[in-house]
């Protein structure tokens, strides 16, 4: 499997399944909260860029999600970013591993960062 990140303006292909639909092996977040499927940690949509995704699993840092992955499946598409912070607060790297093989990784992103 190939890893790589593209930049956030990019327009990757939708997944056939998403992350929220499926039932994680393991699923923790930071900041005391639980995992939210189909909604920031915070409870309210998703929203990047002025756009509102309906799907996703809202987080905060540190956070781990665990999944099974089915042999028939091709490709991981992910959209991250900080969010719901006073401009300039908080930062996060998202990393994405096969197994225990990083296969992923973004820059540093920033809540004043696009």
């Amino acid at each position: 499997m190939i890893g790589y990140v593209v930049a956030a303006e990019a327009n990757p292909p939708l997944p056939d399944i998403y992350l929220s639909d499926l039932e994680p092996l393991k699923a923790t977040t930071g900041w005391g909260g639980t995992v939210k499927k189909d909604r920031v940690i915070g409870g309210q949509p998703f929203k990047y860029l002025g756009k509102e995704y309906k799907k996703g699993m809202g987080v905060h840092a540190e956070s781990e999600m665990v999944y099974e992955i089915k042999p028939g499946y091709e490709r991981f598409v992910a959209l991250a970013a900080v969010g719901f912070n006073p401009p300039g607060l908080g930062s996060v790297i998202c990393e994405i591993y096969a197994d225990t093989q990083l296969i992923g990784q973004t820059t540093v992103l920033r809540g004043a960062q696009p």
